[in-house]
């Protein structure tokens, strides 16, 4: 049987793409991709040794696909978000836990989710899916001014393979 992510990635060459769009997809095992795509291309990026981690935001950050992003488009600061994912889990990948992605997500690290509310902007929520615990964390709203809660809608069901 195939791996999950394998499946999740076969289907996307299966099915059409019509708008530029970011995913990332992981599995129980810890096999992790981010797959950026759009009409023209699918590029598919997964953790390295010397960058053991992925991260995106809704801007294509892989050479095959940047020259698709739009000036036009309000992509609401997604450079600025990318920067400080990437800082941050350069810096602590290794060691990366729940305590430390709250952080992260809600501004304590640089910019995520900070927006000018007076923009109109704000984030609707933010989840944290810890896999290797079968936990997912859900703040509904900002998570700079909400508190993430256990979620326990999901149940996580083993591999069957």
């Amino acid at each position: 049987m195939l791996p999950q992510i394998l499946i999740v990635i076969k289907w996307l060459y299966k099915i059409p793409i019509a708008s530029a769009q970011t995913f990332t997809v992981a599995d129980l095992t810890g096999d992790i991709s981010v797959i950026e795509c759009c009409a023209d291309g699918i590029h598919i990026r997964k953790p390295e040794e010397e960058r053991p981690y992925v991260c995106t935001v809704n801007r294509f950050h892989s050479p095959e696909l940047e020259k698709w992003n739009t000036g036009e488009v309000d992509d609401w600061l997604s450079s600025q978000r990318y920067e400080t994912m990437e800082k941050t889990l350069s810096r602590e990948a290794p060691q990366m836990d729940i305590s430390i992605a709250k952080e992260l997500l809600s501004g304590k690290k640089g910019f995520i989710c900070q927006y000018d509310r007076d923009t109109g902007k704000d984030t609707v929520w933010s989840v944290i899916y810890d896999l290797k615990h079968h936990k997912i964390y859900r703040a509904e709203g900002n998570p700079a001014r909400c508190v993430y809660q256990e979620d326990q809608r999901v149940v996580f069901q083993p591999n069957k393979q």
